[in-house]
């Protein structure tokens, strides 16, 4: 009890101080009185508690009020806003992808200012495109431990309308950004070996996934087992988030105090409770985790803290956990006084508070219930369920008051999502441990992950997709949170010996036979269910298989890939051709894993139309996923990092190039023809966009159904065309340059004589595509719901037997 409020009242007052600007003096006076509440109590002989927890808060706020020190040299925010410097210093956290660039934070050493370096310091985060320079180096290009020397202009990070990312970086001690900016790498090794020896580790298991499983597969297992949730597709996400199982993908406190409460009941019934040793498989499974996710502080300090809930139990002193976790919280606090405003330190503590005052209870009343104890199946899922609804309970005002949206599916979502969890992250981790051996036997275990994670998937999707699954708790305060959890300790402190519950149950499950059953199956059915299981897998691999298979009719994609291209065909044998990327690697990756299987990572055909970003820079990472067997493109020189490193790729890979020039004629499969409208041997020079008027023009012909692919030509290239009498008739004509004003000319359109027009365009871009007066040229020659655009319509679809045309838009 005394430990308890010793800390709380610590950490009391450094929140206090830290939100009321207190003085020194303050906090002196504070303790001062504190000394005086202590003899008055003494000398009336009561207890010295009071005077205690005043101590402590006094203390509290000394700790934040008294001066930091001396001061170092100029830090790198006081340079945000001053014009383009250089800067060096030392990658200090792995980096994460983020569309086609890279983010990282480093720890600034010095600036050039004035000619001169000059010592400075501090965190910057760097939004960066890997340099021409470093497109031959080994992935990852970026790394823990690169020394860097960037050049641009440093900002204040900003706020955005539903999410505080100023003082998200504040709290890992970053005060400034930096987006595209000049890099130079000039060292490396440099930061703690051991780090470097984890983040390497932790790079090669995410290769072995990433060539193991398929999008969005990948992306979950990277989030799950090692933390990485830079992959994810934002819709997915966004399930995720809407449901209230988000926490399931973010390795937080939530997340490694669920993850402990299942490793307990799971290791408890595998080996007894009747010793010690069952909590070592949990105290193994949560630091293992930690260095896999990449040792962050939030996933760090939640491992202390479960270490210490292990502890206390081992100790049999369960009634112990609870103040030894406010020890734990006030000693972090003391040493970083501002993770007590970190949300995943406060989902870290309360979920482990949770775990220690919530579960027991719940779990009794579980195994009231169903009538008995029993280190069986039922024991360890009456376990999980209530280490589920007591880290839900103990979180809840938390993600109210911080994200100011509660689901009001969270629960059920969870309940039906979290027992998938241990074994996806057992056949994750096997399958990426085993790719660094053998790609062939990962491929093989991904079969486990992937129909777990299809499982995770469909669990979110489905109820995400009913309405009104989640509202917006607006005005929910931190008096409110103060309020609830006083509530709930004064039900724990209140909670009855006898359930009610129970009670009113028992009757119904005597009656019924229930619990008869039950003991009567559970022992002798094991290995009865354990067949139905595996057939259950069986069947669901071979219709996967099945569905898979092609159906004899052309397929042609148009992705929703953002302000960008990309374009998937399918033929009626199989073969499969990409023609562009996007700019956003991870939703094309997306799109390719629903409709590549996973067990045939091939692509037997990509065309890069032109190298700029938004074309070429998705299929770069579609060359380190996919075995592909031969490229288009129309190469010339082009100062591009993206075409930079699309040219490394196709040559480390040893990809076929073809080079397309105009009268070229591919035969993809049966009665299915490509030809190259588009460009000549001699490209056209001295246009309106040289680099847009390389595109690679192409026409794909199906018996009596065709699609005519335009990339992002301007009037010149078109009117060459036109000049030229080439074919351009076609059923489906893909609107070139994003619907941009300086292109689809009224005589192109009508000689094309499309029967839909495709634009693919991202949602609300700065470009203004597509342009009013594209439209109103289209319209003239098609009626208004036969214009389609990605923006509006997502993902379109066009199916041929060829000689009829289907056409499926998502939505």
């Amino acid at each position: 009890m005394l430990l308890a409020v010793v800390a709380v009242s610590w950490m009391a007052g450094l929140l206090l101080a830290s939100h009321q600007d207190a003085t020194w003096p303050t906090a002196l006076l504070f303790l001062a009185s504190a000394a005086f509440l202590a003899l008055l109590l003494r000398g009336r002989g009561l207890a010295l508690l009071p005077a205690i927890a005043l101590a402590a808060l006094s203390l509290g706020m000394l700790r934040v009020a008294l001066p930091a020190g001396s001061e170092g040299p100029l830090p790198i925010q006081v340079y945000n806003g001053a014009g383009d410097i250089r800067v060096e210093g030392v990658i200090s956290s792995d980096p994460e992808p983020a569309g086609a660039s890279w983010r990282f934070p480093m720890y600034v050493e010095r600036v050039w200012v004035l000619d001169q370096w000059r010592d400075s310091g501090g965190g910057l985060m760097v939004v960066a495109r890997v340099p021409p320079s470093l497109s031959d180096r080994d992935r990852p290009r970026f790394r823990y431990g690169d020394r860097l020397v960037v050049t641009g202009r440093a900002e204040e990070p900003p706020v955005f309308e539903d999410f505080d990312y100023r003082d998200y970086l504040a709290r890992q001690g970053v005060f400034s950004t930096m987006v595209s900016p000049g890099v130079e790498l000039v060292g490396e090794g440099e930061g703690s070996r051991l780090t470097r020896g984890i983040l390497s580790l932790r790079n090669r298991l995410s290769m072995s996934l990433e060539q193991a499983l398929p999008e969005p597969h990948n992306a979950m297992s990277q989030a799950l087992l090692l933390g990485r949730r830079s992959a994810m597709p934002p819709e997915l996400t966004q399930a995720f988030r809407d449901t209230g199982a988000s926490h399931i993908l973010a390795i937080s406190g939530l997340h490694v105090g669920v993850l402990l409460g299942i490793a307990v009941a799971f290791s408890r019934w595998l080996l007894g409770a009747r010793r010690q040793l069952y909590l070592l498989l949990p105290l193994l499974s949560i630091w293992g985790y930690a260095a896999l996710s990449g040792m962050s502080p939030s996933v760090q300090r939640a491992a202390i803290m479960g270490s210490i809930f292990l502890l206390g139990t081992a100790l049999g002193r369960q009634n112990s956990i609870a103040p030894a976790l406010a020890a734990a919280a006030a000693v972090m606090a003391g040493l970083q006084p501002s993770i007590l405003s970190d949300v995943s330190f406060q989902l870290s503590f309360a979920a482990m508070t949770g775990l220690a005052l919530l579960a027991p209870p719940i779990e009794r009343r579980l195994v009231h219930l169903r009538g008995g104890e029993g280190e069986n199946a039922a024991g360890a899922l009456s376990s999980s369920i209530a280490s589920t609804v007591a880290a839900t309970i103990a979180t809840l005002p938390l993600v109210a008051f911080h994200f100011q949206q509660v689901s009001l599916v969270g629960l059920p979502t969870t309940l039906l999502a979290l027992p998938a969890l241990p074994p996806i992250l057992g056949a994750a981790f096997t399958t990426a441990v085993l790719g660094l051996a053998s790609p062939a036997a990962a491929e093989a275990a991904g079969w486990a992950a992937w129909l777990l994670l299809s499982y995770l998937r469909l669990v979110v999707e489905v109820f995400d997709a009913i309405p009104g699954n989640a509202v917006r708790v607006g005005g929910f305060g931190s008096a409110m949170v103060v309020a609830y959890y006083a509530v709930l300790l004064g039900a724990i402190a209140a909670l009855p010996r006898r359930s009610a519950l129970r009670a009113m149950a028992r009757p119904i499950v005597d009656a019924s036979g229930l619990q008869e059953r039950i003991e009567a199956w559970l022992p002798g059915r094991r290995a009865f269910w354990a067949m139905a299981l595996l057939c259950v897998l069986a069947s669901a691999v071979i219709w996967t298989a099945a569905v898979s298979r092609p159906d004899g009719r052309l397929h042609v994609a148009f992705l929703d890939v953002g302000q960008g291209d990309a374009i998937f065909v399918v033929t009626p044998g199989g073969r499969r051709m990409l023609i562009d990327g996007g700019a956003d690697p991870r939703r094309l990756l997306s799109h390719l894993g629903e409709r590549v299987p996973f067990w045939d990572d091939s692509l037997d055909i990509i065309v890069l139309t032109h190298p700029h970003a938004d074309h070429v820079a998705g299929l770069v990472q579609a060359l380190d996923r996919y075995d592909v067997d031969l490229a288009m493109e129309r190469r010339f020189d082009f100062p591009s990092p993206d075409y930079a490193l699309w040219q490394s790729a196709l040559e480390d890979r040893d990809v076929a190039v073809l080079q397309a020039v105009e009268g070229q004629r591919l035969l993809l499969d049966r009665g299915v023809l490509l030809e190259v409208i588009y460009p000549p041997a001699a490209l056209l020079t001295g246009t309106t966009s040289d680099v847009n008027n390389a595109s690679v023009v192409m026409r794909l012909t199906y018996g009596e159904t065709s699609f005519l692919f335009t990339g992002d030509i301007h009037w010149d290239v078109e009117s060459y065309i036109l000049r030229r009498g080439l074919p351009l008739r076609s059923n489906v004509l893909k609107v070139a340059h994003q619907g941009s004003r300086t292109s689809s000319l009224p005589a192109f359109v009508r000689e094309a004589s499309p029967q839909v027009a495709v634009i693919s365009v991202g949602a609300d871009n700065s470009f203004g595509h597509p342009h009013p007066e594209t439209l109103d040229t289209l319209g003239a020659l098609l009626p208004a719901d036969r214009v389609l655009t990605t923006a509006r319509n997502g993902t379109i679809e066009f199916t041929s037997d060829g000689s009829r045309l289907w056409m499926q838009a998502e939505r």
